[in-house]
């Protein structure tokens, strides 16, 4: 028997309790049949509509909702999870409305229980998971899912015999909200196998991994916002790949620092990270290692960090708990007392500086998408003001807020409020990026005439080596970032065998011109496409010689020999101190006689080595004539590097014997001398001091 259809409900994802506190300062009148006046029913809140530009009032019944998004027509009890939200937000709400007493009675802090302390973090769980940025992934068909765990999604959904990604979501949702939270930690185990595993560990790392802090506004007039995502966005790092051929970013890492979930205008409730040192502490150890190791996760380690590290915040102190030495003590410093849910823990309230309250709006006016809610237009004058100023330089991984239309949009607004900033924009695009697309619009045809590219192909190809250079590679950096050096080079040398071994050859050669353009950091000081004459990442290089003379060389050998050839000449020009030049009529160089000139010759000797023999060289009449070469000298067979130094000297002296009456032999003279510099000066030098940078 088919249910009844259900009745229509506009369901809140931010509850009312908390859109109250962010209403209207001046409600509008109604006139009642007598003259006297009343509020009206509907409570109004003050809100920038981005997509009319313009400030408006928005009633709360109708605000931050969906009809209909708690109902489960699958389920047998379609409102179930309705119900069981509402237990959830009412439980919060007396507690919040607890914190908001005390911090309008002008109290330093607010007492909480341990079990209150787990409602509250269950319940800021749920509004991050509930917020429309992070529910909308689900509702789709699975083939329409575009997450990374769609492999590990659809076999979960099998397991559980469950329909549509949607299905997961409520199964999670009433999975997070029936789970005891018991004071052991024991719910931590009982989580994962009740709800979808990556999202039940990411309950767990939410309520493990950081700690609870009610900042408030210090400044009179400072407020803080509430956007329809704020509860599901953070500040933190993000590593962002771009696709040169589109524009499009995708992040490969990023690190929750700090997330919010505003109380009212003067209260911002904030989750900061376990791994940022506080105020009494300095990390030390096993905690400054978690740090060192959440920042090698992203494509620039060293820039990995939070703008808000030096908010001055601290944990609570529980009942039991005191400052020793500087630092909380843990419970058995304090004496063996059992957990119980009563344990107290003492929240302070943390005045934030103008400057960190403009901070943290500062992000939430940056990934903000429809609707920003304000109580003072004089509060949200500065801190358009602030943003327009300070706002990020380049577009975010997460949210794509940071546009040009974004920017003049909030500029239109804060027109409207009465203020004005000065702003210069310009439409930002990734350096490799827009020298790319500048090589390509000047008619440059190496490419495609002699890498075997193809003109339809060669933005998939540009996709593809971008993802090379800033997927794999740097995610591979990150991963060996401690290793050490000799075990580095054996690393990056599995790379490069795998690289040449599975990627097309024309696809190596533009990640090997990306590499130039972002190791030799050209890119960064071009402004126009004129300007492109001045830098020489698309000069000829080693690779664009392989590439021309490709009929010389094996297809099986030519990725490799391009690729070793192109980082070889990177590694050489980016190192300024490398290379003993040694001239013809200066046989002995005097930096021989200096602990850095030898240093520095065990250096060149190992690079000497990487390209391998010569007798593996890719081209047939050279690798002939240095097996008949080894041969016939007594220690051939033990080839050692001397043996391959005099097999590269004798093959250089031979070199026109050799290659006399090969059909592919260049006719060029400066093509033949490019052959020759390539392989006996650049890939086998047959003497050390021998590199000469270009």
């Amino acid at each position: 028997m088919a249910s009844a259809s259900p009745t229509l409900q506009y369901q809140h994802f931010i509850p009312r309790f908390i859109l109250k506190n962010f209403a209207a300062p001046n409600q509008p009148f109604q006139k009642q049949k007598k003259g006297k006046k009343r509020y009206a029913a509907e409570v109004l809140m003050n809100a920038i509509d981005l997509e009319n530009k313009d400030t408006t009032l928005m009633p709360i019944s109708r605000t931050f909702g969906f009809t209909n998004m708690y109902t489960d027509l699958k389920a047998a009890k379609q409102n179930f999870l309705e119900h069981e939200l509402s237990k959830l937000e009412g439980g919060a709400a007396e507690i919040l409305t607890r914190v908001k007493e005390a911090f309008v009675s002008m109290r330093p802090s607010v007492t909480i229980t341990q079990g209150e302390r787990n409602t509250l973090r269950r319940f800021l769980f749920i509004m991050k998971y509930r917020n429309d940025s992070f529910r909308s992934r689900f509702f789709c068909t699975l083939d329409e899912y575009s997450a990374d765990d769609k492999e590990e999604l659809g076999a979960y959904m099998q397991k559980m015999g469950l329909k549509e990604p949607v299905d997961v979501w409520y199964h999670n949702m009433r999975a997070f909200l029936a789970v005891e939270m018991d004071v052991h930690g024991d719910w931590v185990h009982k989580i994962c196998s009740m709800a979808y595993p990556p999202d039940a560990m990411w309950f767990w790392a939410h309520v493990q991994g950081t700690f609870l802090a009610f900042c408030t506004t210090k400044q009179v007039g400072d407020e803080f916002f509430l956007t329809e995502n704020v509860y599901g966005i953070f500040e933190g790092p993000n590593s962002v790949v771009m696709d040169l051929t589109t524009g499009n970013r995708h992040c490969t890492a990023y690190t929750e620092f700090h997330t919010f979930a505003p109380l009212s205008p003067q209260i911002m409730m904030i989750l900061r990270s376990n791994l940022l040192p506080l105020p009494e502490k300095t990390l030390v150890g096993e905690e400054a290692e978690l740090l060192e190791i959440q920042k090698a996760c992203h494509i620039n380690p060293d820039s990995a960090v939070s703008s808000l590290e030096d908010l001055p915040v601290t944990k609570a102190l529980a009942f039991y708990a005191k400052l020793v030495n500087g630092r909380v003590a843990n419970r058995q410093e304090a004496g063996p007392v059992p957990y119980s849910r009563k344990d107290t823990f003492e929240f302070s309230f943390f005045p934030c500086s103008h400057e960190h309250v403009q901070k943290i709006n500062l992000v939430c006016l940056h990934e903000a998408k429809k609707t920003i809610i304000f109580r003072s237009p004089l509060a949200a004058k500065v801190a358009l003001q602030y943003y327009l100023v300070h706002s990020p330089e380049k577009p975010t991984a997460i949210s794509p807020a940071h546009t040009l239309s974004h920017l003049r949009t909030l500029e239109t607004v804060l027109s409207k409020l009465g203020g004005r900033v000065p702003t210069a924009y310009r439409d930002w695009m990734h350096p490799v990026q827009r020298e790319l697309r500048s090589y390509f619009a000047l008619g440059k045809t190496l490419f495609w005439q002699c890498a075997s590219g193809d003109k339809q192909r060669i933005f998939d190809d540009l996709t593809q080596a971008n993802l090379l250079v800033f997927k794999l590679r740097t995610g591979f950096d990150a991963a060996i970032r401690n290793l050490d050096e000799k075990s580095k080079a054996l690393r990056h040398s599995d790379l490069a065998d795998f690289i040449c071994r599975e990627i097309p050859v024309r696809r190596i050669w533009l990640y090997l011109k990306i590499l130039k353009i972002l190791t030799r950091g050209e890119a960064e000081t071009m402004k126009t496409m004129k300007d492109l004459t001045k830098f020489k990442c698309f000069d000829d290089g080693p690779e664009d010689v392989v590439v021309r003379m490709r009929t010389m060389f094996s297809a099986k050998d030519l990725p490799r020999i391009m690729h070793t050839a192109s980082r070889k000449q990177n590694f050489i020009n980016m190192n300024k101190d490398f290379g003993l030049v040694r001239h013809e009529d200066h046989p002995v160089d005097p930096n021989l006689k200096t602990e850095a000139g030898r240093q520095q010759l065990d250096q060149e000797a190992g690079l000497a080595e990487q390209a391998g023999s010569i007798k593996d060289c890719g081209i047939a009449r050279i690798e002939r004539f240095a097996q008949e070469y080894l041969s016939q000298v007594p220690d051939g067979n033990d080839h050692s590097f001397w043996t391959e130094m005099r097999l590269r000297k004798t093959v250089k002296e031979n070199f026109f014997t050799i290659m006399k009456g090969e059909k592919n032999m260049l006719e060029k003279e400066e093509d033949i001398k490019a052959l020759q510099d390539l392989l006996f000066t650049l890939l086998y030098p047959s003497q050390l001091g021998h590199y000469v940078k270009s």
